[in-house]
């Protein structure tokens, strides 16, 4: 009588879901884990937002505008480009510093 085996390598087994289903349990999960406190989010999407939105209100009362080579440049635009273009490379640079050095830029702990 011959006993046989077969073997798996760790990391090659196939889950029976599969990576679509497995990401629909997770966002099933999350939106389980989550719905009662939906504030969170909304106040991690709408405090960025107000925050520019009050500098530009704020500074666009005291600049009017700028001119640059005889051409007037109103301070919205120019604020605009120049607030949201930092925020989005901020945004980039933190990604590639976690994706290439594995560190976190922001350190969130409790100080007590």
């Amino acid at each position: 009588m011959a006993i046989t085996t077969t073997t798996v390598a760790r990391g090659l087994a196939r889950h029976p879901l599969g990576p679509t289903g497995a990401a629909a349990l997770l966002v099933q999960r999350n939106y389980l884990a989550y719905r009662r406190v939906w504030y969170i989010f909304a106040s991690g999407f709408l405090e960025p937002v107000f925050y520019l939105l009050s500098i530009g209100i704020g500074v666009g009362t005291l600049v009017s505008g700028f001119e640059v080579g005889g051409q007037e440049i109103p301070y919205a635009g120019l604020s605009l480009v120049i607030v949201v273009g930092g925020y989005v490379a901020q945004r980039v640079e933190e990604g590639i510093f976690l994706a290439l050095f594995k560190l976190e830029m922001h350190a969130w702990r409790p100080f007590d």
